[in-house]
């Protein structure tokens, strides 16, 4: 998302004429923006009602009332508030902190150049680009889920796997109680979908329960899973709900479903299978309308092969699936994701949103993020702890994932480069796929566009 400079509104008030028509010939007729200025308050303060630029340059020195004043009568007008950028004299970095607590966004000392003048412009525009980025994600979601009380899930990206994957979440979520499969690497973002389509489906006005199955011993399953009643066990004292049991009527989350013990699955599988279940010492059946959906970064069908997961739960589970390609095969998403993780950053610690220059997404997209968005994530995160106004974020940057960025051997117990072997597996399913594409990106088990960006890096001809 980028703004053209002729989207941009600006209202400049300072009592000097010289400095507002200064001003305005510089960011108009040079820079491109909308620009409109005032002398007096009033002047100003009555077209802030009518319509709301999106930047405030005001001078703390007005007639009548002082910047400080302004602001505060602006705050309490109603709507859209426009972002601040006060203008202080010399020895009033006081005041100007104080009209930063009101809410600007910043402040400029005079004398100030037109090069930092158009920098903290840029900064401003950065900030509302971050803030619309938020505002997008939220918009994503029900009005009716949000009079709820619920939280609203963020599906950011651009990419055709993030818009395919929004468009599957779509047509399952219309359904009642079919089981779905999200498959994907750690950290791609598998709750995230699931939270998706409860928040999208007529269960949400009933809490997202999430489970995360390798974290249950074998021997408490049954009782974690489906309850038990007092004096079925030697320190059961009382009668316990399992998971189904809380989640009845909503939707229930299992993560690493591959972790389950083989023992215990013929029993996960009868309870999907009957929709019911008996607490351990019960024979009182409780109906369920429970909603299971299950996530594994494992291939389960290998495991399936293997005998390590049970195929008839298997299929019972994947009645539905939704596989989530790792960040490095969807590039394009980052920067937005970036954008996003950053204002929550800053929101979180309380501190103003940084600038990114360009390299900075430059050297994001070049790095290979093993852990995928969860690691994205992170790196945000870190970058505003770490920033400050006497450092440049892209220096930053470099330093928390450059010793990460550890280098593949270049070559493998067989003696060959790791490009060449992908570029032999390339070639073989290029052949075993008639130079289908997308065919052969399925046996690959890499995205089309991933494979096509593989095909032009090496510089590969399609076998005859």
């Amino acid at each position: 998302m980028q703004h053209h400079p002729q989207n941009i509104s600006i209202l400049i008030l300072d009592d000097d004429i010289s400095i507002t028509k200064g001003l305005q010939h510089f960011l108009s007729n040079l820079l491109q923006y909308h620009v409109t200025s005032y002398t007096h308050p009033g002047e100003a303060l009555n077209a802030l009602k009518k319509s709301t630029p999106d930047i405030l340059i005001c001078d703390l020195h007005l007639p009548e009332i002082d910047g400080i004043t302004f602001i505060k009568m602006l705050k309490d007008l109603p709507g859209k508030q426009p972002e601040i950028i006060i203008i202080t004299g010399h020895g009033e970095k006081e005041n100007a902190i104080e009209c930063l607590r009101l809410g600007a966004i910043d402040f400029l000392e005079k004398p100030f150049s037109l090069e930092t003048l158009k920098i903290s412009i840029g900064r401003v525009i950065q900030f509302i680009l971050s803030k619309e980025i938020t505002s997008s994600a939220v918009n994503k979601v029900s009005i009716q889920g949000r009079q709820a009380g619920l939280q609203p899930i963020e599906m950011i990206g651009k990419s055709r796997a993030i818009e395919h994957i929004r468009g599957l979440i779509g047509k399952i979520a219309k359904t009642n109680d079919t089981s779905v499969l999200i498959t994907g690497e750690t950290g791609t973002g598998k709750e995230v979908i699931a939270r998706q389509i409860h928040f999208l489906s007529h269960r949400k006005t009933h809490p997202f329960y999430a489970k995360n199955c390798a974290t249950v011993p074998e021997s408490l399953f049954e009782s974690e899973f489906f309850g038990h009643v007092k004096g079925s066990f030697t320190n059961a004292v009382s009668d316990h709900k399992g998971w189904f049991e809380v989640a009845n009527e909503s939707t229930l989350f299992l993560d690493e479903i591959s972790t389950l013990p083989l023992a215990m699955q013929p029993k996960l599988l009868r309870v999907l299978e009957e929709k019911n279940l008996n607490r351990m010492g019960s024979s009182t059946n409780i109906p369920l309308n429970v909603r299971v959906i299950a996530a594994s970064n494992t291939n389960l069908q290998e495991l399936c092969v293997e005998n390590k997961f049970r195929m008839d739960l298997y299929y019972r589970l994947n009645i539905f699936s939704i596989h989530i390609p790792p960040l490095r095969d969807r590039m394009e998403d980052i920067p937005g994701l970036f954008d996003y993780f950053v204002t929550q950053a800053a929101v979180k610690h309380q501190k103003e949103p940084v600038v990114l220059p360009k390299e900075m997404y430059d050297m994001l997209i070049g790095y290979p993020f093993p852990g995928n968005v969860r690691e994205l994530k992170n790196i945000a995160e870190r970058l505003i702890i770490l920033c400050d106004e006497s450092q440049n974020p892209a220096d930053i940057l470099s330093a928390i994932i450059l010793p990460n960025n550890n280098p593949l051997p270049l070559t493998t117990s067989n003696g060959k480069s790791i490009t060449q072997q992908e570029v032999e597996l390339i070639i073989s399913a290029l052949k075993k796929s008639d130079n289908v594409v997308a065919r052969a990106a399925r046996l690959l088990q890499i995205t089309e566009q991933s494979l096509l960006r593989r095909i032009k890096k090496y510089r590969i001809d399609f076998p005859a």
